[in-house]
C-alpha cells in the first residue's frame, strides 16, 4: 500500500512535494499503523485526485484541452438535422467541421510546450525526444476524448451508424493531421520566444491546412474526393496523400526537437516552408481528379415483394429488417389511402433510395427521384419515407404558385405514411431536393394531413395537379 501512497504524492506538483510530502507521508503511515498496516483507499484516492487537480489547474494543456473538447462537441451538436448518410465513415467526416478549428488550438498548445522545453535547456537527443513525446500526450488525449464524445453526440442525435471499413482511413488521416498540427506548434516554440510562438503557431497551422485544402484534401473541405457515398467505391488516394504529408511534417519536427543548436533547428522549419511554397505554385492540372466508380449492382440485396427495396450488405446487416418493415407499412398505408403507388416514381424511390441505383438504365440526375442515378444513396431509414412521399408528386407540379400548399402536401403525405417528425421535421431541408419544409406552427396534424391529401386526390391543390 505504500506504493499507492507514493503514487498519490507523486501526482502533486514538485513545489507541493518539497513542502508537504514528508508530513503527509508520516500522517498516512500513522493511519496505516492504526488500520493494521493498510492505508485506506479512501485516503490515497482523494489525495491523488487533489494532486492531479493541482497540476491541471496550472496547466495550459489542461485548459486548452477543455477548449478542444468543447469545440468538437459543439460542432456535433450543431450539425444540421440531415446529412448525407448513416455510416461510420460519414459520421467521422462530419467531425472535421469542428476538428479544423480545434487544430488551431492544438498548434498553440504545441508552441507553448515547445517554448517551455527550449527554455529548460534539456541536453541530449534522446531526452529531448522523450520530452517531445511527453508534450504530445495531453493535447492528443484531449482530442481523443473530444472526438469520442462528439461521435457519441452524433449517435444520440441520428442513431447508431452502420460500420464502413473506409472509416479507418478517415480516422488515420485525422490522427495524422492532429499530430502534424501539434508538431508545427512544437517547431514554432523550439525556435521562437513563447510570446511570438503562440501567435505564429496557429497561423502556421492554418497555412498548412490551406495547403491541404488547395491540394484537394478530402478531409477538411473536399470530402467528396475521398467518399461520395456508399454507392461508390472509396477513392483512398487522397486520404493516403494527406497521411503521408502529415507524417513527413512529424518527422521533420522530431528532427528539429533532437537538434540542439538553434541554427540547426531552424533548418528543418525552412525546409517545410520551401516545400510548402513549391506545392503552393504546383500547377493544379497535375493533380488528378477523383474517379467515382460505382459499386457492382450484384452486391445489392433486394426484397422479393412490393415495395422492392435494395440495400448494400452493410446496410442490410445494420437495419435491413427494420427499414423493410417500415417501407412495407408505408406502402400498405399508401395503397389504403389511394395514393399513386403504382407510378414509376414511388417505385423508383423505394428501389434505390438507400442504394443509389436507378431503375432506368443510363439515366442520372440530381433532383428527379424517378430518374436520378446515385444521388440518394445515403438516405437513412428515417429519411426514406419522406423521400417516398415527395416522389408521389413528381411530374404533377403545375409550375405556378402554391408553394406553401405544395410543401404542405408533401409533409401531409409523409405524416400519413409514418414519416418521422423528430428527425425530418419542418426545420430541415428535404434530402437532396433543397425544399424547405414548413415552420412548426403550420405543420398539419394527422386529421388535417388526411384532409389535404384527400383534396389533392380528388381535385388537386394549388401548385400540384391531382393524379390522373
Amino acid at each position: 500500500m505504500s506504493r499507492l501512497l507514493e503514487v498519490a504524492i507523486a501526482a502533486h506538483p514538485a513545489t507541493w512535494r518539497e513542502r508537504y510530502a514528508e508530513a503527509v507521508r508520516g500522517t498516512l503511515l500513522d493511519v496505516a499503523d492504526d488500520a493494521g498496516g493498510r492505508i485506506p483507499v479512501s485516503e490515497t484516492l482523494p489525495l491523488a485526485l487533489r494532486g492531479l487537480w493541482m497540476r491541471a489547474r496550472r496547466s495550459v494543456a489542461f485548459w486548452g484541452g477543455l477548449v478542444v473538447i468543447a469545440i468538437l462537441v459543439a460542432s456535433a451538436l450543431t450539425t444540421p438535422l440531415f446529412f448525407f448518410e448513416q455510416s461510420t465513415t460519414w459520421y467521422a467526416i462530419v467531425l472535421n467541421d469542428g476538428l479544423q478549428f480545434a487544430l488551431l488550438v492544438l498548434g498553440l498548445l504545441g508552441a507553448w510546450a515547445g517554448a517551455r522545453s527550449r527554455r529548460e535547456g534539456i541536453t541530449g537527443a534522446a531526452p529531448r525526444l522523450r520530452r517531445f513525446a511527453v508534450d504530445l500526450l495531453p493535447p492528443l488525449a484531449a482530442t481523443a476524448v473530444g472526438y469520442v464524445a462528439a461521435f457519441v453526440v452524433l449517435c444520440l442525435r441520428f442513431g447508431l451508424p452502420f460500420a464502413a471499413w473506409s472509416t479507418l482511413l478517415v480516422v488515420l488521416a485525422q490522427a495524422a493531421v492532429v499530430l502534424a498540427a501539434i508538431a508545427i506548434g512544437q517547431m514554432s516554440g523550439a525556435v521562437l520566444p513563447r510570446a511570438i510562438a503562440v501567435f505564429v503557431a496557429p497561423a502556421a497551422v492554418a497555412i498548412f491546412l490551406i495547403q491541404l485544402f488547395s491540394r484537394q484534401s478530402p478531409l477538411m473541405v473536399s470530402r467528396w474526393d475521398f467518399y461520395s457515398g456508399i454507392a461508390y467505391e472509396v477513392n483512398a488516394s487522397p486520404a493516403i496523400r494527406v497521411t503521408i504529408t502529415c507524417i513527413v511534417v512529424l518527422a521533420v519536427a522530431l528532427l528539429a526537437a533532437a537538434l540542439r543548436p538553434l541554427w540547426l533547428r531552424i533548418a528543418p522549419v525552412l525546409v517545410i516552408v520551401a516545400v510548402a511554397a513549391a506545392v503552393w505554385f504546383f500547377p493544379q492540372q497535375y493533380i488528378a481528379e477523383p474517379a467515382y466508380v460505382p459499386r457492382a449492382e450484384s452486391e445489392l440485396i433486394c426484397s422479393d415483394e412490393e415495395p422492392v427495396l435494395c440495400l448494400w450488405p452493410e446496410q442490410d446487416a445494420a437495419y435491413g429488417d427494420r427499414v423493410r418493415a417500415q417501407m412495407a407499412d408505408a406502402y400498405a398505408t399508401a395503397v389504403d389511402l389511394g395514393l399513386p403507388v403504382d407510378d414509376a416514381a414511388p417505385r423508383s424511390v423505394v428501389r434505390y433510395g438507400l442504394t443509389g441505383i436507378s431503375v432506368q438504365e443510363g439515366v442520372s440526375g440530381d433532383l428527379n427521384p424517378a430518374d436520378a442515378g446515385m444521388g440518394m444513396s445515403g438516405l437513412g431509414p428515417d429519411n426514406l419515407v419522406n423521400a417516398y412521399a415527395w416522389s408521389m408528386l413528381f411530374g404533377r407540379w403545375t409550375g405556378a404558385g402554391g408553394d406553401d400548399e405544395s410543401k404542405q402536401l408533401i409533409y401531409s403525405i409523409a405524416i400519413l405514411l409514418g414519416g418521422s417528425v423528430d428527425t425530418n421535421g419542418p426545420e430541415t431541408t428535404m434530402p437532396d431536393f433543397g425544399i424547405r419544409l414548413l415552420e412548426p406552427a403550420v405543420v398539419p396534424d394527422e386529421d388535417e394531413a388526411r384532409a389535404i391529401v384527400e383534396r389533392w386526390l380528388s381535385e388537386g391543390v394549388n401548385g400540384v395537379s391531382a393524379p390522373s
